[in-house]
């Protein structure tokens, strides 16, 4: 490559080559360290709850813990009265005894003499944090190269990683050179004296990119100076940012030291301020050479050195503020200022919020959040459809970038947000698992890009029928994975469940999925295809959002069966006997087919790197993964 004095690159074509040389040059440093002192590290590799959290069944409210079953008949005009020995007074948090499953509001009981009484019937496992209700073991807290902000060291720390796989943080040597440069404490400022302001300045956007960053004596104009400064600084550090000598004047050294100790890859870029600036490699260091203006020093940090960082650590620049379109109405208590959690997709050019569990103790919606948006105080909420302003927590393009996904759970979202974090630097994934009928309402009021779903139709048929019935002829399904779900049990089957028919039985409490889910759709058509009474399954109404959260549930004791995918209770540890092979599709419109972020989506699915991590699971069948079948 030409090493001409002041190239003439655009600012893409600089950075693409230089990024392209330093990914070829430089190897980053992976580290452990202690969770509690990753803030701002960037993870190496995903990070899995060891635990669940809570780790055991917590009251949600104050009241008395009892078996759901002694207040069946209670009623307003046929009260229960319960003895001491069949409830136990709790408060919010408190842990709940084996021997109880439910826990009514203070609010809704009366002390009559001894007794507690009682005007209506509890449902199972009412008012209780179920185990893992915020994080289940086994679930991914972050992806690869993500920054770990306060907000994830919470449920990091929570789900029991004590310690993090981290990229090093990288040593950053800030080098103000000039003659006329002095330090801010001389005494006498005298004519032609220039106070060091850069270096300040540089050390702080330094620190805001996390960098390990230190500030070197002012160095004068001396050529045999520099050279030694810099090729010792070359050995010891990452990066070595040196302020001012990078134009062409009699004394600007810096092309010409980073030229002969190493290699200056581009030299000069048109930009205004900031063409003279240079970024070379030593040692298998980053050096950039920054002009001496400050308002330059500015311009050619933030459009190339805050970018290339990124770039090699695949984040990107984070931003403020958005307006979005609200999806679903957000109702407030008219008594405070209320913080709601959200996630955004980016659909048709506008940003739609979403907002995510509410509860104070749901730590993950607030590693999740991609901003937050305020409900003022007397108002009574914000309804659908209204615009709202959302403060960000993560960086604007990012957030546009994003793929947005809402439907069935599966691993293999999990995975394939791994996957789209290690492989591309530019988009990202976002997923919300409300069940497949519910994902394809909202890929139907464009609040999403894909759906992922795996509906069950009376002929036997996976989704075809209820995406043409939903979307006419303007939606595709991409092609995804055939699954096996499992009615799943403790191992060594201590209920002795030989069959789906085993659902029913008196001592046998089931967990369920959400209304609309394909395995709520299963469970149903199972019930029906068996001639069984659904009434008599305790644990019907009792609702887990995620295929993750059924395993736990029945891993702790909260149920003792229920249907979920193979792939987690394998991971899990559960026994099971074999139900069903479904297809686990993606419902998208046809126009969307070809759009940069669905393209991408198909790619990893069709890539060999992603079906062998999901072969691994002896759960999925690839073989159509990727291909598109028209409805």
């Amino acid at each position: 490559m030409r090493k001409v004095y002041l190239d003439n690159y655009t600012l893409e074509e600089a950075l693409n080559v230089y990024i392209e040389k330093i990914r070829n040059s430089i190897n980053l440093r992976k580290i452990e360290i202690d969770t509690k002192d990753a803030l701002g590290y960037i993870t190496s590799q995903p990070v899995y709850a060891k635990v669940s959290s809570p780790n055991y069944n917590a009251a949600a409210m104050d009241g008395i813990a009892v078996d759901f079953n002694v207040t069946s008949d209670a009623s307003e005009s046929n009260p229960v009265y319960l003895n001491e020995d069949q409830y136990k007074i709790v408060d919010t948090g408190d842990v709940i005894e084996d021997k109880y499953n439910c826990v009514i509001m203070v609010e809704n009981i009366s002390k009559v003499d001894n007794q507690m009484m009682v005007s209506a019937p509890a449902s199972y496992f009412e008012n209780i944090r179920a185990i893992g209700e915020d994080i289940t073991q086994t679930q991914m807290i972050v992806p690869s190269y993500h920054e770990i902000r306060p907000v994830d060291i919470a449920p990091i720390i929570a789900s029991k990683n004590v310690k993090v796989n981290v990229f090093d943080k990288l040593k950053t040597l800030i080098i103000p050179t000039g003659d006329e440069i002095v330090d801010v404490s001389v005494d006498t400022l005298e004519n032609g004296m220039i106070i060091d302001s850069n270096s300040s300045m540089i050390k702080g956007l330094c620190r805001e990119l996390n960098l390990d960053a230190s500030v070197n004596d002012v160095l004068k104009d001396d050529y045999d100076l520099l050279k030694s400064n810099v090729l010792e600084a070359s050995k010891n550090y990452d990066v070595i940012l040196i302020n001012a000598g990078s134009s062409a004047g009699r004394e600007d050294y810096t092309s010409q030291i980073v030229e002969e100790l190493g290699e200056v890859v581009v030299h000069g870029i048109a930009i205004k301020p900031g063409k003279p600036a240079i970024l070379g490699l030593i040692n298998e260091c980053i050096v950039i050479g920054l002009p001496g203006y400050p308002v330059s020093t500015y311009i050619v940090f933030e459009q190339v050195v805050k970018v290339l960082i990124n770039k090699l650590l695949h984040q990107t620049n984070k931003q403020e503020t958005v307006q979005a379109t609200l999806s679903k109405t957000v109702y407030s208590s008219l008594k405070h200022l209320e913080f709601v959690r959200v996630k955004l997709g980016y659909i048709n050019n506008q940003f739609v919020a979403t907002p995510l569990a509410r509860g104070a103790g749901i730590s993950m919606s607030l590693a999740e959040a991609d901003g937050i948006i305020e409900i003022a105080k007397e108002s009574e909420g914000s309804l659908k459809g209204s615009e709202v302003n959302v403060k960000l927590l993560k960086p604007l393009n990012e957030l546009k970038n994003k793929l947005s996904i809402i439907g069935s759970h599966d691993l293999i979202i999990d995975l394939m947000e791994d996957e789209i974090a290690i492989n591309d630097d530019k988009y990202h994934l976002s997923s919300s698992h409300v069940g497949s009928y519910s994902g394809l309402l909202a890929l139907r009021a464009n609040e999403c890009l894909l759906a992922p779903i795996h509906i069950l139709d009376e002929d036997g048929s996976y989704n075809t029928n209820i995406v043409k019935e939903l979307f006419k002829d303007e939606a595709a399904i991409i092609k995804g994975v055939k699954r096996r779900q499992v009615l799943a049990y403790l191992k060594g089957n201590p209920k002795n469940i030989t069959s789906i028919k085993d659902i029913v039985r008196d001592d046998i409490k089931y967990v369920n999925r959400q209304k609309g889910s394909g395995t709520a759709i299963l469970l149903d058509h199972l019930i029906k295809e068996n001639n069984l009474d659904k009434d008599k399954i305790v644990g019907y109404d009792f609702i887990m959002p995620t295929h993750f959260n059924v395993a736990i549930s029945i891993l702790d004791g909260n149920a003792d069966c229920g249907i979920l995918i193979k792939s987690i209770a394998d991971e899990i540890g559960l026994d099971y006997i074999e139900v069903m092979a479904e297809e686990y599709d993606f419902a998208c419109y046809k126009k969307d087919l070809e759009s940069d972020k669905v393209r991408m989506f198909i790619d990893i699915l069709k890539s060999q790197s992603f079906k062998d991590r999901l072969e691994k699971l002896d759960c999925y069948d690839t073989s159509l993964s990727g291909l598109i079948e028209e409805v």
